[in-house]
């Protein structure tokens, strides 16, 4: 069984179509890196597999499960590209209050450890969210997300403003997350460096249609793997 299965699924606004009979899938164990060119429309997809917009076409599937019209999936955790903390709400107290929203939870001693993972400081926990810059915002978004108990996780740009670190910290977390079953689908607007850790796949977003690239190809031509997308956009 897959973790998600997307088939024939199309999306327009006001008559000009983001995509167009697109399909493709994420195995259970397995990450699929979503990428495209600006406006390509990969935010549209995990908006549509999030139920948060109604494709006009197709069907999306969870877990075996086929999604009813803009009702969102269960076990499933979304981290949205440009998400913000509430005015004076601290770290730990919105990752409660995000656990909440998809029915999980977690002690306080779990949230300080993922965290942890993170390198935040641990001081900064209590203390109110203002101020804080665009990276420790998100890692506290991302830390939610791996402690949400959740097995398929749905990251729009997850690293977006994460130092060199908090990336290599990011990438063992998946690892670790793929080894316990867990699934994640994430957006990148570039191919990394650090995605040649994870066995992972990639489902290029352009012009409407989508092209997948297998572990298989994708480690047959890890050194080259920039220009091979480059290339596709271009032609």
């Amino acid at each position: 069984m897959s973790s998600l299965n997307i088939s024939g699924l199309s999306k327009s606004f006001n008559g000009q179509s983001v995509f167009s009979d697109i399909s493709c899938n994420l195995d259970i164990g397995q990450v699929m890196v979503l990428m495209g060119a600006n406006g390509a429309g990969k935010t549209t997809l995990l908006k549509s597999v999030m139920g948060l917009t109604r494709p006009d076409l197709g069907h999306i599937e969870i877990y075996g499960q086929r999604l009813s019209n803009c009702v969102g999936p269960k076990n499933v955790y979304y981290l949205p590209e440009n998400f913000s903390i509430p005015y004076g709400m601290s770290a730990i107290s919105f990752i409660k209050w995000s656990l909440g929203m998809c029915g999980s939870s977690a002690s306080n001693r779990d949230i300080y450890q993922s965290l942890s993972d993170f390198g935040f400081d641990a001081f900064k926990l209590e203390n109110s969210s203002n101020g804080y810059s665009k990276g420790m915002t998100q890692i506290v978004g991302l830390a939610a997300a791996f402690i949400s108990g959740c097995e398929l996780l749905i990251l729009d740009e997850p690293m977006s403003g994460l130092d060199i670190l908090a990336k290599a910290s990011f990438v063992k977390l998946v690892k670790d997350f793929l080894r316990q079953g867990g699934s994640v689908l994430f957006t990148s607007h570039v191919y990394g460096k650090q995605f040649q850790e994870i066995n992972h796949k990639i489902a290029l977003l352009h012009r409407g249609k989508i092209r997948t690239y297998s572990p298989e190809f994708i480690n047959e031509n890890i050194t080259s793997m920039e220009d091979v997308l480059l290339n596709a956009i271009i032609n």
